[in-house]
């Protein structure tokens, strides 16, 4: 019996000392780990501090191309304000040329009747109109409808480049002073101030933990897992590698989610259809903006290329049944006769002078010959002037025609920027899922160290 007690005693003592010495730096890993977890996330915390500023940096760059595109929508207005004081400046020249008479009275196509005085009045208050219309544009006062945006004044511009100007100086402070935040795997939600708490904390916790040490007084049975069995650990150890096997899976599924500033949680599938989405978007509308795209124009308002197209036919076949009326003879002008066409005129001067007796039938009173003679002047002056405004109106469509795919410019910029963010979001899947795997091998990895050294039969 003494025997059996002996053997015992030994086979008890051999098992025990199977485990290796637990030492100090041992009793602090978790510590050491949490410490370098947290430094893990203070750089992570910093890169993406530093893309959401350049994400930040990219919306006011596109911001400041907007200046470019009110630029041209002004050259637009300024476009219309010209033709607008040429067909002034046209009616002004033609407008003594059209006066009827007897009397002082003009009739010039496209304003109607008017007397000395009229058409300058008519110049001057168009004039003055464009001068406040162009003061209310150079004050920044002025909408303006920019693709991609809506309708944007000058001043409404530098409110948005004055408010991305705050929001990145509001996100240097908050990264200067340590309270932006990160969602990071394992943390949570964590700022710079967490991070350096969460170092000092750990800090303090090794030095009390090295203090107990040297004093004798740390008690264990396995560091920092307390009381545990074989099959406990190892069932810890199996979690884990469910774990980082679920991680695998998930990111081959494409349904990890992850959380970045500007696009919240989102999944990898769920990335890659916004990216679909909007390279098809863009594709459409770069396929329709010259053709059936709408923008705002001057003197037109909402219109596409197809509805210039047809405005600059309908234009021009304006003119041309105009010039076919004035070749027919048929172009009317008022005289001091009433309303006459040039065909009507000459019929009437082809007729013989009335005399006092034996008068020719049919006959022209003499005194009515200068006033035809008069209207006839005026008949090629007036188609002249008619067909001239008319053209007008054709070059300015022609001009709008010419440059109009240029504001969809705006937009097309901001497909691209979005694109462009949404494709960073797309690679930032690679880096969360080495994070999460950096996690949970380093945990398993422990457990692992555990189970070798320190619980008796373990492997």
């Amino acid at each position: 019996m003494r025997i059996r007690m002996t053997l015992l005693a030994a086979a008890t003592a051999a098992l025990l000392n199977s485990a290796a010495a637990v030492t100090v730096e041992e009793i602090v890993r978790p510590q050491r780990d949490a410490i370098a977890h947290c430094a893990d996330a203070r750089s992570e915390l910093a890169r993406q501090g530093a893309l959401r500023m350049k994400q930040l940096e990219e919306v006011k760059a596109w911001h400041q191309s907007l200046e470019g595109a009110l630029a041209d929508l002004i050259a637009f207005q300024e476009q219309e304000y010209e033709r607008a004081r040429a067909a002034e400046a046209l009616f002004l020249s033609r407008a003594q040329s059209l006066v009827v008479e007897p009397g002082d009275q003009a009739w010039v196509p496209h304003i109607g009747w008017g007397i000395f005085g009229f058409f300058e009045k008519h110049r001057d208050d168009t004039n003055k109109a464009i001068a406040e219309a162009e003061g209310a544009i150079g004050r920044g006062e002025t909408q303006f409808n920019v693709q991609g945006v809506g309708w944007l004044s000058g001043d409404g511009l530098a409110e948005l480049l004055a408010a991305d100007a705050k929001a990145m100086a509001d996100l240097q402070t908050a990264l200067d002073t340590g309270v932006w935040q990160i969602n990071y795997p394992g943390l949570g939600w964590v700022s710079g101030q967490s991070l350096d708490s969460c170092a000092a904390a750990n800090e303090k916790r090794i030095k009390e933990l090295q203090e107990q040490v040297s004093k004798g007084e740390f008690q264990i049975n396995v560091v920092n897992l307390g009381w545990v069995t074989r099959n406990s650990l190892q069932a810890m150890i199996d979690g884990e590698k469910a774990r980082l096997k679920q991680l695998d899976a998930d990111a081959a599924a494409m349904t990890l989610q992850i959380s970045r500033a500007i696009f919240g949680w989102q999944t990898l599938a769920g990335v890659q259809a916004h990216i679909d989405a909007a390279t098809k978007e863009k594709t459409a509308y770069e396929a329709a903006a010259a053709t059936t795209i709408s923008y705002n124009v001057p003197s037109i308002g909402w219109t596409t290329g197809e509805a210039l197209d047809a405005a600059i036919a309908a234009a021009e076949k304006e003119v041309a049944g105009v010039l076919q009326v004035a070749g027919e003879g048929k172009y009317a002008v008022p005289t001091g006769l009433g309303w006459l066409d040039m065909n009507a005129i000459q019929a009437a001067l082809a007729l013989p002078d009335c005399r006092p007796k034996d008068s020719p039938s049919p006959c022209l009173p003499p005194e009515h010959r200068p006033l035809l003679q008069d209207g006839a002047e005026r008949v090629p002056v007036a188609v002249d002037t008619d067909v001239a405004f008319r053209q007008q109106r054709i070059d300015l469509l022609k001009a709008y025609r010419a440059e109009i795919a240029k504001l969809a410019e705006p937009r097309l910029a901001l497909f691209d920027l979005d694109l462009a963010q949404w494709g960073r979001m797309q690679d930032e899947f690679t880096a969360e899922v080495a994070e999460h795997r950096k996690v949970i091998e380093r945990k398993l990895k422990w457990l692992q160290e555990i189970m070798q050294t320190e619980i008796p039969g373990g492997v």
